[in-house]
């Protein structure tokens, strides 16, 4: 152009579509689902093209509306934010267009930017509470299998507490806390049965122990108080020593009841002291000669010298002796022999009771000293006694600080065997 003339004009086209920059801002645009604004903006800040608004295409923006996109254009940074005069937050994203003083614009609103971010938040939250959903109902029902033998074991409880008889054991192949849980519930309710059975022979043999001594003495008394039979001196006397032997037998039991309940209570007192064992053992035997010679049996006894000490309670001692000496000849054929047997070493000294009897089995050594335990547990045993005789024997000896055991092999007898400290001889 020349003085107002025009020469010619220079035509032409850009395919901006295949412009890297601006496809890629398009691209952004559109993996926002095309919110906000795409604007394209020659070196004079005039407005050719507006993605948002098409009337204000190729129009000027140095106007007051349009202060946005000029604090967006003037900005160093490639992207980042601005403040309209309304005091919003925009986010924007601009590129120079290659060989030409264009500018390429994405203007998003705060909240538009945010959206998706919200969206996304929202489909999160939404699945969180799905999952914690399905993993409560996931852990209810386990919960529920895995508490099903807990139910089903606070039912049996019930049952047994009713006595009612549908109780059955647990299923022993439950494994885990809950599979020992029931185990020990099982172990329980055996001991509890056990108990149970324990205290109705306790009243069936206290009954039967009882009743004999006591038909006996009410026998003979009933005999000597009756006015209609002359009875002579020798037949009275007879009476009362049936009498008196059989009110002691009575005394004997109840001795070992409360024996046994003070054991049991921790309540039993024992006084030790040094004590000369051969005199101890002698009156042991002395206390059973006549139930011996009226079975026929003889008792050899092998004692120590009469200055070998023991540290025990006197009493005590001859009441342990007396149970062991009597079970021999309770459970040994008449006429036959028991001994008596003391051995010394330096440290210990070992009393052994040995028998002829059939000898006990092996399964039964440790139960017949268990409380109302015998070898014979039947219920038509040939031998009587309430069964508390070694129980107590035991305890006794164990309180003194010794220890009671059993050698035996059917059938060549029995060994009870008591051991006690050895205490030191007396200087002479």
């Amino acid at each position: 152009m020349e003085n107002g003339e025009v020469y010619g004009v220079l035509l032409g086209t850009h395919e901006l579509l295949n412009n890297v920059t601006f496809a890629g801002l398009s691209r952004n645009f559109t993996q926002f689902g095309k919110v906000g604004a795409l604007y394209i903006v020659d070196g004079d800040n005039n407005l050719y093209a507006a993605s948002g608004d098409q009337q204000r295409a190729l129009t000027p923006v140095q106007i007051e509306d349009h202060k946005l996109l000029t604090a967006s254009l003037q900005a160093e940074e490639p992207y980042g934010e601005v403040i309209d005069s309304k005091g919003n937050t925009w986010v924007f994203s601009k590129a120079a267009l290659p060989f030409m003083d264009w500018t390429v614009l994405h203007l998003l609103s705060e909240d538009e930017v945010l959206a998706p971010a919200e969206q996304l938040l929202q489909r999160y939250l939404l699945m969180l509470l799905l999952m914690l959903i399905i993993a409560c109902m996931m852990i209810l029902l386990m919960v529920r299998y895995l508490l099903q033998p807990v139910r089903y074991a606070i039912a049996q409880l019930h049952s047994v507490v009713a006595e009612d008889e549908t109780y059955r054991p647990f299923n022993s192949e439950v494994q885990g806390e809950i599979g020992q849980l029931m185990v020990a519930f099982d172990s329980l309710q055996e001991w509890r049965n056990q108990k149970e059975r324990l205290a109705d022979e306790l009243i069936s043999i206290v009954s039967h122990e009882l009743r004999t001594p006591l038909t006996s003495i009410q026998g003979a008394l009933d005999l000597l108080n009756s006015g209609g039979l002359a009875l002579d001196r020798e037949k009275q006397n007879e009476l009362l020593g049936l009498a008196h032997r059989n009110s002691r037998r009575l005394a004997s039991l109840v001795d070992d009841l409360l024996d046994m309940a003070a054991i049991k209570r921790g309540q039993l007192h024992i006084h030790s002291e040094q004590t000369a064992l051969s005199p101890l053992l002698e009156a042991a035997a002395a206390s059973l000669a006549c139930s011996l010679a009226s079975r026929q049996q003889q008792l050899l006894k092998v004692l120590p010298d009469a200055n070998v000490l023991v540290e025990v309670d006197p009493k005590r001692l001859l009441q342990v002796m007396t149970n062991l000496i009597n079970n021999a000849s309770k459970f040994a054929p008449e006429s036959s022999v028991i001994r008596l047997e003391a051995h010394c070493d330096k440290e210990f000294v070992r009393l052994e009771v040995i028998d002829q009897g059939p000898g006990i089995d092996e399964k039964d050594r440790d139960h017949i000293f268990q409380r109302f335990a015998q070898a014979d547990a039947s219920a038509k045993r040939q031998h009587g006694g309430s069964g508390l005789g070694l129980a107590i024997s035991k305890e006794l000896t164990e309180v003194m600080g010794g220890q009671l055991w059993v050698e035996s092999a059917k059938p060549v007898g029995s060994r009870f065997c008591v051991q006690l400290p050895r205490r030191p001889r007396i200087k002479v």
